[in-house]
């Protein structure tokens, strides 16, 4: 092992070093799910689009970036919002470090049917957790999987000689099995779909914000003349732009219908303003990473 280079790790532990990867930063952004999953979605794009190691790639290469990621993102959610944030048998790793060594434990193994990146890719997190509360089971660490899932419990004295070790695990195996809660148990828990988007808003609506944003440093309201200046677009299509039904709209930007000679103007509602400092913070941080 030592000519190797062999280390011995826990599982939990082992996960972290081969999983986690630099975008885990923002998949385990402290209040990701505050925002409407527009957002959340324009967010990934942002740092995928600012990181040097994936800026580049040809767009189906950042498609697949980008399924990671909020394959991530809704695996985080789902297990939030019915576990908290640490695994509820061990109490010890939390998602927000170790999300990648979460599993899903069956209560009958055998009736394993789903494959998780499947799943994640095709469905939303509500469709998800209707599949994985039939499925009978919940998620716990990757360490706390091994300790409920050990076949060897009935060889232990055959096995150690030292039976305050054999004392330990079967402890172990018995407090596992007797925290473990599967989902179905909590299915009161609200659910929404945090990353199903009611509308698509692309690159463009940060363009849009951005320049709202610096225009109003020079003056209190800005006009779709300004805003065509700034960002080169047509005022038509601006204007239909703004026009979108959308919560991640509504909740951004103030929109101030003009009547004749009066132009429409826009402004940056406190939300609006958030939001734009939230983007150039992950373009920042990816740009220097």
């Amino acid at each position: 092992m030592e000519s190797e280079g062999i280390i011995l790790l826990c599982r939990n532990h082992h996960r972290r070093l081969h999983f986690n990867d630099e975008f885990d930063y923002i998949v385990n952004w402290k209040d990701l799910f505050s925002f409407p999953a527009e957002m959340i979605h324009l967010l990934v794009r942002v740092s995928i689009n600012n990181f040097r190691l994936t800026k580049d790639l040809s767009p189906n290469e950042k498609a697949a970036k980008k399924k990671n990621m909020l394959r991530k993102i809704k695996k985080r959610y789902i297990i939030e919002r019915f576990y908290g944030e640490y695994c509820h048998i061990c109490e010890e790793f939390n998602i927000r470090e170790d999300l990648s060594a979460f599993d899903y434990h069956h209560l009958n193994e055998d009736s394993q049917n789903i494959k998780a990146h499947e799943l994640y890719d095709t469905y939303s997190c509500s469709e998800i957790i209707k599949i994985l509360i039939q499925e009978k089971g919940g998620y716990i660490c990757s360490n706390c999987h091994t300790v409920i899932q050990y076949k060897l419990i009935h060889l232990l004295d055959d096995i150690y000689e030292d039976k305050n070790i054999v004392k330990k695990i079967q402890e172990d195996y018995n407090s596992a099995h007797r925290k473990f809660t599967p989902m179905d148990n909590l299915s009161d828990v609200l659910i929404k779909d945090s990353l199903k988007k009611p509308l698509y808003i692309n690159e463009t609506f940060e363009r849009y914000l951005t320049a709202i944003f610096e225009i109003s440093k020079l003056k209190h309201e800005v006009t779709i003349s300004d805003i065509a200046n700034f960002t080169g677009f047509n005022p038509s299509t601006i204007h239909s732009f703004f026009k979108k039904e959308s919560e991640l709209l509504k909740q951004s930007i103030e929109i101030k219908i003009g009547l004749a000679p009066t132009p429409t103007r826009f402004i940056l509602t406190e939300k609006g303003r958030e939001f734009i400092s939230l983007i150039n913070h992950f373009k920042n941080y990816y740009r220097l990473l």
